[in-house]
């Protein structure tokens, strides 16, 4: 009867050290040591908007079914042209969202916000980068602990300095393999598809 209490008590011991991160981004031991509170409430307010896109685009609530149709709305489309021009129909709404965000430190730990003279209106515009010096790539290397289908996206933006061509058109073909109730998950696809929203 000893023996069996004993491997009851190891038993649910080895279960409870084996026990699943969170899928919340503010119960999540990594996302905590990567971030901070304040942080943390800037990311969800991005998490917010891009979930509300995302819905908003879809017509369905359900957050995990929502960004699987999203990314499979975007396989869609025949040429480059027409899956870039899909992915801009947000750009105005992003620009919006941005300017409540910037000037938080988080926003400076995820990207850097580059200028640019536009040449149709000769007006000072900007795009993002990921900051591969800062959490955007620290989040990135978290991920790669839960994926290794991360190993391609991070070496493309370290070797660019940006999402690539290749990033953004094929992106969405990986969504099979995400689970979207996650949220570190649902995050960086929402950092991928903002930045990608400041490109011209």
């Amino acid at each position: 009867m000893k023996n069996i209490i004993l491997f009851l008590i190891i038993f649910f011991g080895l279960i409870s050290c084996h026990k699943k991160e969170s899928q919340k981004l503010t119960d999540n031991t990594y996302i905590q040591e990567i971030f901070t509170k304040n942080e943390i409430k800037t990311l969800i307010k991005i998490l917010d908007y891009f979930d509300s896109l995302v819905k908003e685009s879809t017509k369905i609530q359900n957050i995990d079914s929502a960004y699987h149709i999203y990314c499979e709305n975007l396989q869609s489309y025949n040429s480059p042209d027409e899956l870039w021009n899909k992915l801009l129909e947000n750009q105005n709404k992003t620009y919006n969202f941005i300017k409540t965000i910037e000037n938080q430190q988080v926003f400076r730990e995820l990207w850097n916000k580059n200028y640019l003279i536009k040449y149709k209106t000769d007006t000072i515009g900007y795009y993002l980068n990921p900051n591969i010096n800062g959490k955007y790539l620290k989040l990135l290397n978290y991920l790669l602990k839960k994926d290794s289908i991360y190993i391609s996206y991070k070496e493309d933006i370290l070797s660019c300095g940006a999402i690539p061509p290749t990033l953004i058109l094929c992106f969405s073909y990986s969504h099979k393999k995400f689970d979207f109730n996650d949220e570190v998950i649902r995050l960086f696809t929402a950092l991928h598809f903002i930045t990608i929203n400041t490109y011209h």
